[in-house]
């Protein structure tokens, strides 16, 4: 019975790491044949990506200060993502 409440606890904070993530709403290609395709646009975070090396989207963070840019396919320097407990700025 002691067991049961962390057990519990543990799943509620792994299931809402999952949902927060926003890698599950990517989907990998079926073939990943160069590095660009590893990494896909985190829909919920600018401040991350979803990389897709294993053919399962996992949620990677971008340095602080960084931003995921899919053009380049590579997190780059921005003043939009303060730290790594993603906080925004508006654009200018």
């Amino acid at each position: 019975m002691k067991l049961l409440l962390p057990l519990a606890i543990l799943v509620v904070i792994a299931a809402s790491a999952y949902a927060n993530d926003g890698c599950h709403k990517v989907s990998c290609p079926s073939m990943v044949e160069d590095a660009k395709n590893w990494a896909h646009a985190n829909p919920d975070d600018p401040c991350s990506f979803c990389c897709c090396r294993t053919g399962e989207p996992k949620y990677k963070l971008c340095p602080p200060n960084a931003e995921f840019d899919p053009s380049q396919g590579k997190c780059v320097h921005s003043d939009r993502c303060l730290n790594k407990n993603f906080k925004m700025q508006p654009h200018n």
